[in-house]
């Protein structure tokens, strides 16, 4: 198996006429890790199924273009903190994102909190990283 032989399901959540609507973006020819992280605070041992997906400027990207948030339109896609993941391909259709963790499980939906482009370089390295949890 190849390091970028995965795909994943992205869901830009965007505000139009006053709803949060959700934006569906599959992607393949990914890399994508899971792992589990805990950390002992205050409150006791915490944990969190942390993910991490790359994405090379040469995906399979159902042909859109990636948009910085501020510049994002209806068919491309963008990547900011509260946008929705998938680790597989088969991320249904869904208007909410209650719909959408109705539909698969809330464990198998993630929240990115960090996103980077890193765009510097040979295109063979160029790719797109996110993390979620």
């Amino acid at each position: 198996m190849g390091i970028f032989d995965r795909s994943c399901t992205l869901y830009n959540l965007r505000q139009e006429d006053g709803q949060i609507r959700l934006f569906r973006t599959v992607f393949h020819g990914i890399g994508w890790n899971r792992a589990c992280k805990t950390a002992l605070d205050g409150g006791g041992l915490q944990s969190a199924n942390l993910v991490t997906v790359n994405i090379p400027v040469g995906a399979d990207m159902e042909g859109k273009q990636y948009r910085p948030s501020a510049l994002w339109e209806p068919g491309c896609w963008t990547m900011q903190e509260g946008d929705l993941l998938v680790l597989s391909e088969d991320g249904p259709e869904a208007e909410t994102e209650a719909a959408l963790r109705e539909a698969l499980g809330a464990d198998r939906v993630f929240a990115v909190y960090h996103w980077d482009d890193s765009l510097q370089g040979s295109p063979a390295v160029q790719h797109y990283r996110m993390e979620a949890v």
